[in-house]
Formats: C-alpha cells, structure tokens, sequence
C-alpha cells in the first residue's frame, strides 16, 4: 500500500514539535542562572521538556502498527492546545482521521 502524504507531514510535524521542546530545554535552562528559585523551575522545566522531546520524536522511527495511528491522534491533540499551532493541527487531524491513513496503519475501517 502507498504511504499517504499525511504521514509525511505528520512525520515533519513531530520533528518540528522535538525541536521547540529542544529550544525549551536551552531556554529553562537559562532561568537555572536566577538563583536557587529559578535553578528548581529550571531543571522541572527541563527535564519535562526532555521528556516531550522524546515522546515527539518516537513517531518518527516507529513502525506502522494500529497503536501508532492512535499515538498520532493523541499528538496532534496535544499539539491542539496551543493557539498558535492550531492551523496546523486541524488540517493535519482532518487528513490522519480519513480511511485510507487508517488503513494504511492497520486499524480496521468499519
């Protein structure tokens, strides 16, 4: 089967989302030079930045198996609760939710 077009922008848009996670962690780590206050909100920040790093990278390398369709879903939903990355995730959720990229990932189209 041919791999939809969607995949590929969903592919990008994961890369994208690992780098602004990998911005955030240089960022909060600056707050780490604000005294012991900003070094305890500094590391929480990082280190769940780092966290979101890994999680928005994984779609990239992962096989195409039905749970993976549903971890995009869940990553595009999490993308949806930022305003300004709202154009991008309504289109990219209309076009992941279509049959033929279900199909694509194995998931059974009723």
């Amino acid at each position: 089967m041919e791999k939809p077009t969607v995949v590929i922008w969903f592919k990008f848009y994961c890369a994208l989302m690992a780098l602004i996670y990998v911005a955030a962690i240089f960022i909060s780590l600056s707050l780490a030079f604000g005294g012991f206050k900003g070094l305890v909100i500094g590391v929480i920040l990082a280190a769940l930045s780092a966290v979101f790093v890994v999680v928005s990278a994984l779609p990239i390398v992962l096989p195409v198996k039905p749970w993976v369709w549903v971890y995009g879903v869940v990553l595009i939903a999490l993308g949806m609760t930022s305003a300004c990355l709202l154009p991008v995730c309504i289109p990219l959720l209309i076009f992941w939710i279509k049959p033929e990229v279900k199909r694509y990932y194995g998931k059974v189209v009723v």
